[in-house]
């Protein structure tokens, strides 16, 4: 996949230039997607790509008087869980009951994305989760064990369970009115305090599952 162009809507804290573009497997499709990491590491992005039919941008500096891009697709970085691109990676193993070497689990999980997308290899996927900051996200979701060689992994669904229920309150909490709009398209004027909360919970649910691999059952 060629690099695209520097996105038009950005966060501050990738708006530099050394802001890296990993190719990873998306979380829920398994298909290549440009994401991007904050300088440390803490916070992820999709970059999101929209394109209408007809759009030009003109864009301008301080000190100059501006040009004109003739591609007008909307770029924008919106960002993502790293633990959810982490579980893009590794749930194409089922790894519930055997614990792993965390390279040797890399390189097996490679071998299912290389098979899957009929791909010569994903460079930058082991690149990505040796970053430092990645260890606290595999430490959410999987359980780990001290062995002769080093530590050993293996996903956990418990605590994979635990954090995306964690996510469908905060994003009732957060999205009140967003989720409470979608909600009432299924229920009727009769709906109960417990139906209405029964209904956000699932459209929150729905929202989290567009990023969630198909393997993972919560």
């Amino acid at each position: 996949m060629t690099r695209p162009p520097i996105a038009l809507a950005y966060p501050p804290d990738v708006a530099h230039a050394a802001t890296r573009l990993w190719v990873l497997p998306h979380p829920r499709t398994g298909v290549p997607t440009y994401f991007a990491t904050s300088q440390d590491g803490t916070n992820a992005y999709e970059l999101l790509v929209t394109r209408p039919p007809t759009r030009s941008w003109l864009l301008r500096g301080h000190d100059d008087d501006g040009y004109v891009v003739a591609d007008g697709a909307m770029r924008i970085l919106s960002r993502i869980d790293p633990a959810f691109l982490l579980l893009g990676i590794f749930c194409v193993l089922d790894t519930s009951q055997q614990y792993w070497p965390l390279d040797d689990w890399l390189e097996a999980a490679t071998d299912v994305h290389v098979q899957r997308r009929s791909m010569s290899a994903w460079p930058d996927m082991a690149a990505f989760v040796a970053l430092p900051s990645m260890q606290t996200h595999l430490d959410r979701i999987c359980a780990t064990q001290e062995a002769d060689g080093g530590r050993v992994y293996r996903l956990d669904e418990t605590r994979i369970r635990a954090m995306l229920h964690a996510k469908a309150q905060r994003v009732c909490a957060r999205a009140p009115e967003q989720v409470a709009a979608q909600a009432w398209r299924t229920l009727d004027a009769s709906a109960s305090d417990a139906d209405v909360d029964s209904a956000q919970q699932e459209v929150a649910r729905q929202w989290i599952e567009a990023y969630v691999p198909l393997s993972v059952r919560w």
